[in-house]
């Protein structure tokens, strides 16, 4: 793919992205939250056929971490267990994986 391809490619991409943001904001909206606070939204909609469709086409890069944190019930376990979350980064500061680098390219917003 040459560099032009590439950025004729990325504009169509970033159009997209774009409308599917716009459509999440709506969607937040008519459920009685805020999308557009600093940092993105940290709740979201409850589970329905029209979340999951949402979900299905992507949640907008920047929000992904605090989506799957809200739909996987993570408030739910931090609270569940108080002060485990905060133990174990301690605990792991200074390790290394063979596998970080990995998951850290999957942390990078797109």
């Amino acid at each position: 793919m040459t560099l032009q391809e590439y950025d004729e490619w990325n504009t169509r991409y970033e159009e997209t992205l774009r409308r599917r943001r716009g459509k999440w904001e709506i969607l937040l909206k008519e459920s009685g939250l805020s999308p557009s606070s600093e940092g993105g939204p940290v709740r979201f909609p409850p589970k329905s056929t029209k979340v999951k469709r949402y979900v299905r086409k992507g949640i907008p890069p920047e929000w992904r971490g605090a989506a799957w944190f809200w739909y996987a019930g993570g408030q739910k376990m931090l609270n569940k267990h108080p002060g485990l979350y905060d133990e174990l980064v301690k605990k792991g500061n200074g390790l290394v994986s063979p596998d970080s680098e990995l998951i850290e390219r999957g942390l990078r917003p797109i």
